[in-house]
């Protein structure tokens, strides 16, 4: 290997690298003022040629060779590296000099990864390598590639964040969701839109399995029918159904798989719903009201289909908030992004208010992200094992925020946890008797640093006209009315 040199050259005996990784040079007034007047502090690196007129091909340095010019300086000093023989060295040198360089563009960036994988033997793993890049940033990298240039322009300004273009290029195979997420870049909506869409994807995938599942078994799925399960019972009824119990069969499935109107159809959380779409000719005297005939129900007024369509909706948009306020939270109770003294502080203060006389509860999924679920199965176990009655989850998880590592962590994921059902309503709005609690809860999420959706901000205004209507009017207006 030829040890580099360092020369002084023309700036016309250099040639600008047709690959080069940078596309745009930019404003080069104040570099060119600076060379001008304390020359190149940093040399230019250049591969020889066997150009007369260009014997020095440009690796790195394009902006200086151009404000080098527009400066008129005769000579320039360069590192000749006779090692960059070919065009994969070349870029790799490129990337590597211009990768920890803040305005490179990603999209640049990305592009010239794209180009390395075309020649012989390379892969994410070697591009990652030469370039000292962690695999997991290359492959972020090489998702911008599949951008349209709306996005990618996007991306290059500055108007859209790198996480954000590498989430809307998940869609780039629907065309129909790509376009419509795409209309959103550079707008505060964008991530509420783009969680929508990917809560909506991953539903779709969950109700795919499950069905594909259900068919297996030989049952035959059919589609929710509109407003079930208020519709009419000869039509479509549930077997037996937790949250449908008033207008459930009340028959077991597995009793009733030889029916010819057994079914399974799929509720919004993919949940599967066993029923019968031949109740009147075949249970009209196995309803669950004292056997009484299946009983039927009147066909639903413009008003109630706009009623339900809008608790639909709710629904969905308290999801999309969920999912965002999760994604939000989940670097805080993992521990991977820590809290300052003042934002611990109001963690504990909001956690004892959302607690005070109260059972202290957290589900599973928060246990988990707190990775204290298999330490409750531990402690199940050896409990078990020891002929001991199971510890009260309220009251290890109490010692377990007293002698943990993280207990800022899991007081906060406990409190996700407990304001979980409060934002969630099936009601269709948010309960003013939870009023404080959610006022509470959105309180700290802004110490945080969260920035409520614009559906989460009109929910807390509607709260905010409910309680204030709901309190006595002033002294002073009824003396007036009387």
């Amino acid at each position: 290997m030829t040890a580099p040199t360092l020369e002084l050259v023309s700036p016309g005996k250099i040639k600008p690298h047709g690959d080069n990784v940078r596309t745009e040079l930019g404003d080069l007034t104040e570099l060119a003022d600076s060379i001008r007047e304390q020359g190149i502090l940093e040399p230019l690196v250049v591969a020889p040629t066997s150009l007369a007129k260009t014997p020095y091909l440009l690796i790195a340095g394009h902006r200086r060779l151009a404000a080098a010019k527009l400066a008129g300086l005769k000579q320039i000093p360069v590192v000749v590296r006779a090692d960059l023989d070919d065009l994969p060295k070349q870029l790799e040198a490129m990337l590597i000099e211009n990768g920890h360089r803040a305005d490179l563009s990603p999209v640049d960036e990305a592009d010239a990864y794209q180009q390395l994988l075309t020649f012989p033997g390379y892969t994410q793993k070697i591009v990652a390598k030469a370039t000292g890049r962690a695999a997991t940033y290359v492959r972020d990298r090489l998702k911008l590639t599949k951008l349209g240039d709306k996005a990618r322009h996007s991306v290059a300004d500055g108007q859209i964040a790198i996480a954000d273009a590498i989430a809307l290029s998940e869609f780039v195979d629907d065309v129909e969701v790509y376009d419509r997420l795409e209309r959103w870049i550079g707008d505060s909506r964008f991530a509420w839109e783009v969680t929508a869409a990917k809560r909506r994807r991953d539903e779709a995938k969950a109700a795919a399995k499950a069905t594909a599942a259900l068919e297996a078994d030989g049952v035959r799925v059919i589609e929710r029918p509109e407003g079930y399960p208020y519709t009419r019972q000869d039509v479509v009824a549930p077997l037996r159904s937790e949250r449908n119990v008033h207008y459930s069969l009340g028959i077991d499935p597995a009793e009733h798989i030889d029916c010819p109107g057994h079914a399974a159809l799929l509720l919004a959380d993919s949940t599967v719903e066993y029923v019968c779409t031949e109740a009147s000719l075949q249970h009209r005297q196995t309803t669950i009201d004292d056997q009484a005939p299946a009983p039927s129900f009147p066909d639903r007024t413009p008003e109630q289909v706009e009623r339900e369509a809008a608790a639909d909706q709710w629904r969905e948009d308290a999801a999309t908030a969920a999912a965002l306020r999760d994604a939000f939270l989940t670097p805080f109770v993992t521990g991977t992004q820590k809290l300052t003294a003042d934002q611990a502080a109001e963690v504990c203060r909001v956690h004892l208010q959302l607690h005070l006389n109260s059972e202290l509860f957290i589900d599973s999924r928060w246990l988990a992200q707190v990775a204290l679920l298999r330490d409750w199965e531990l402690a199940e176990v050896a409990a078990d094992e020891a002929g001991d009655d199971r510890p009260e989850m309220d009251d290890w998880l109490q010692v377990q925020l007293i002698d943990s590592t993280r207990p800022i962590g899991i007081a906060l994921g406990s409190c996700a946890a407990q304001i979980a059902t409060d934002v969630q309503s099936r009601s269709g709005r948010w309960d003013v008797y939870n009023a404080a609690r959610i006022s509470a809860w959105y309180g700290l999420l802004t110490a945080l640093g969260y920035e409520p959706s614009e559906w989460e901000t009109t929910q807390l205004t509607a709260l905010a006209d409910e309680i204030q209507a709901r309190l006595p009017a002033p002294v002073e207006d009824v003396v007036e009315s009387l």
